[in-house]
């Protein structure tokens, strides 16, 4: 979830500059489910299609992630969660991350080229979406067709 939260509530110690309350903190929400890795297991496994749809929404997650400048350099399928009911994928564990204007902003840079060949190099999609591809291959035994950009 990529989230700023306000709250627009009258406080009597504030400013009449300042607009909103803010506390800066990390929204935490407890998600039923499982590893992306762990569905590619015999006992776990959803049906192809399926499974398909949830490695598809992984990968495109991870390429919002990047698309808001954020590189996540421990980009793997371990590290998203699969919600148990709905299917929907998680992306969690942003400890090993850094940010576009930290570690790649080039202001010469109009293409982006810079911080594209960090996202390559380091919090590449791919990561979660042709490890998945291959572990269900040599688990399951069937080939799943995961669009990149």
């Amino acid at each position: 979830m990529l989230a700023h939260v306000y709250v627009s509530q009258p406080l009597p110690n504030l400013a009449q500059t300042e607009v909103y309350f803010r506390i800066p903190g990390i929204l935490i929400q407890l998600i039923d489910g499982c590893s992306l890795w762990q569905l590619a297991d015999p006992s776990n496994v959803p049906k192809a299609k399926e499974l398909e749809g949830i490695v598809q929404s992984a990968v495109d997650i991870a390429n919002a992630i990047n698309d808001h400048g954020v590189v996540m350099n421990d980009c793997r399928p371990q590290n998203v969660i699969v919600e148990r009911d709905t299917h929907k994928p998680f992306i969690h564990d942003f400890s090993q991350c850094c940010f576009k204007e930290a570690c790649a902003y080039d202001p010469d840079d109009p293409d982006d080229q810079v911080y594209q060949d960090v996202v390559f190099s380091h919090g590449y999609p791919r990561a979660i979406g042709m490890v998945m591809t291959t572990r269900v291959k040599l688990e399951l035994g069937f080939q799943l067709n995961i669009h990149y950009r």
